[in-house]
């Protein structure tokens, strides 16, 4: 609890993307995951180019990714899209249909080490869908793992999105 808090407090003061990135790397490699990913899912950012905030893929996997276009099958990003639900990918995975395209992505970060992460979906200040999901090679995670990834997740999406746009917090939110 206290390694989450200590994120939270850090992420707010964050100015450059990268320090952020190293930051959230550093507080989940002690569950034995290797690499994360913030970004959005909808709206604009999401259709174009650079649809992530920041990722700390191994240079191999992101490239594999780019060139198998697997953005279009990706069974995460759907599911962040469709759902509000924090889940593990394993979860995920074992819902998907027997066919369902998004298990060539599976099989794809499998081979880069990715057999197991936590998906959670979030809401950018103007109000497009984004993620962060985090992965490595590991077994199942604890409620306490999860609700610890939760946080960082929250913590890490708001500062990138904050850092991305320019923006304070509470500055493009609208009440209708």
């Amino acid at each position: 609890a206290a390694v989450a808090h200590d994120f939270a407090l850090q992420a707010r003061g964050f100015a450059e993307m990268d320090d952020l990135s190293n930051a959230v790397l550093a507080a989940i490699a002690p569950l034995g995951l290797t690499a994360a990913a913030s970004g959005m899912v909808s709206g604009p950012k999401a259709a174009s180019a650079n649809l992530f905030h920041f990722t700390n893929w191994p240079a191999e996997w992101a490239a594999a990714y780019a060139a198998e276009n697997l953005v279009l099958v990706d069974p995460i990003p759907r599911w962040a899209r469709n759902s509000g639900q924090a889940l593990s990918w394993s979860t995920l995975f074992a819902v998907l249909p027997e066919r369902d395209p998004g298990k060539r992505a599976i099989s794809a970060g499998a081979t880069f080490g990715f057999t197991e992460g936590f998906l959670v979906p979030m809401r950018a200040m103007d109000s497009s869908l984004g993620a962060v999901s985090f992965g490595g090679d590991r077994g199942a995670f604890s409620v306490e793992e999860e609700v610890f990834l939760e946080t960082v997740a929250h913590h890490a999406f708001v500062a990138a999105d904050r850092i991305e746009t320019g923006g304070g917090r509470g500055q493009k939110g609208t009440l209708r």
